[in-house]
């Protein structure tokens, strides 16, 4: 994941902005990834998706980001409104992470 974010970061025109999502679990301590878990059925048992081979944390994730070079901007529901949030399909208590160059 580091590497998909030096690329987007490096390809990122300065001043330029996006918006990066990842599954966030409330209440993980630190990012889960392991790279033994290679079956479909271990990937979506430990990591929700079949697809998927890491569950980030809120603050990991931020860190992450940032070690690249990005700076990072959390938008919520407070930043809009709740039709705005409805309308786009966005959960209730998604966060969405601006990340900016």
């Amino acid at each position: 994941d580091t590497k998909a974010m030096m690329e987007i970061y490096r390809i990122l025109k300065f001043g330029g902005k996006g918006i990066l999502m990842v599954p966030i679990l409330e209440g993980l301590d630190k990012i889960h990834e392991d790279s033994s878990i290679l079956t479909e059925e271990e990937r979506l048992q430990s990591f929700g998706q079949e697809d998927h081979v890491r569950m980030y944390n809120k603050t990991g994730f931020i860190q992450r980001l940032s070690s690249v070079g990005f700076n990072v901007v959390e938008y919520s529901i407070d930043n809009f409104s709740k039709e705005q949030f409805h309308q786009m399909g966005i959960a209730e208590k998604s966060i969405l992470y601006i990340v900016e160059k």
